[in-house]
């Protein structure tokens, strides 16, 4: 797989951490007004960027997104899901609308067992000393 140097999940976790430390403590009010705040600011970057000619609105609004300390990209998350829908799509050539929904009902017990089985070890390993 390439490596890009930007693991979208990771970057997406860390987003998902600054704004939750951002609002916890918030009451429902003063997240509504956080977050009508920062859309208030972003559609002015756009229309500041609409307004202008070139490559320079993208980079002033790539410019002030948060830095993020991200670890260099191992895989291609795009790439490896691309592939996933590819296998899927061959496994399901030529089954019936029952044998799909089989499959479907498999696949996603599966699914279940594992998210499960990570839950808990998460549980285990946030439990140790």
């Amino acid at each position: 797989m390439t490596s890009k140097g930007i693991d979208c999940v990771e970057m997406k976790r860390r987003g998902a951490e600054r704004v939750y430390e951002l609002v916890k403590n918030m009451t429902v009010e003063e997240e509504l007004a956080f977050w009508r705040e920062e859309t208030d600011k972003l559609d002015s970057m756009i229309a500041e960027a609409k307004l202008r000619k070139g490559g320079e609105p993208i980079e002033r609004l790539i410019e002030n997104l948060p830095k993020l300390d991200l670890p260099e990209r191992t895989f291609d998350c795009v790439e490896m899901k691309h592939r996933a829908q590819e296998a899927i799509a061959r496994e399901l050539e030529g089954m019936t609308e029952a044998e799909k929904l089989e499959y479907w009902r498999i696949r996603t017990d599966e699914l279940r067992k594992s998210v499960e089985k990570a839950r808990e070890e998460k549980a285990r390993k946030a439990a140790k000393p």
